[in-house]
């Protein structure tokens, strides 16, 4: 597998900050982590597949991983504090996918479409207030 180079990205903060994904050993996937949010636990870091073939069709996966952890307060009554533990996972699975025959500027325009309507108020406004804006 080629070398891949760190992946950053601005967080949905009113400010948004840049987070930058380091990567990861894989072996036919390409995966980056977000190692600042995990307090030394792989499991609690943010992580972004990519995948990627091209057999007659053009199919990219990305997928994006971002764990929230239980809090973990005190120690039990053994006397040792337990590892805190994942409570859920927001996950974001993208799927573009082309025909070999399609044009540079046919893929161009998916992916910016693509890339759009995710920051499109209608889809902005239901996942974020769960609401029906359409």
């Amino acid at each position: 597998m080629a070398v891949i180079a760190n992946l950053v990205l601005n967080n949905g903060a009113v400010t948004p900050v840049a987070k930058t994904f380091t990567p990861m050993d894989a072996s036919s996937l390409a995966k980056w982590a977000d190692q600042t949010v995990n307090s030394g636990l792989p499991a609690a870091a943010n992580v972004v597949t990519m995948s990627h073939t091209d057999k007659g069709k053009i199919h990219t996966k990305v997928r994006i991983e971002l764990p929230v952890m239980y809090a973990v307060t005190g120690a039990t009554a053994e006397g040792f504090t337990p590892q805190p533990k994942v409570a859920y996972k927001l996950v974001a699975n993208l799927d573009l996918v082309a025909e070999g025959v399609s044009s540079e500027a046919n893929r161009a325009d998916l992916l910016a479409f693509a890339s759009n309507v995710l920051a499109s108020a209608p889809v902005k406004d239901a996942f974020n207030k769960n609401i029906r804006t359409w």
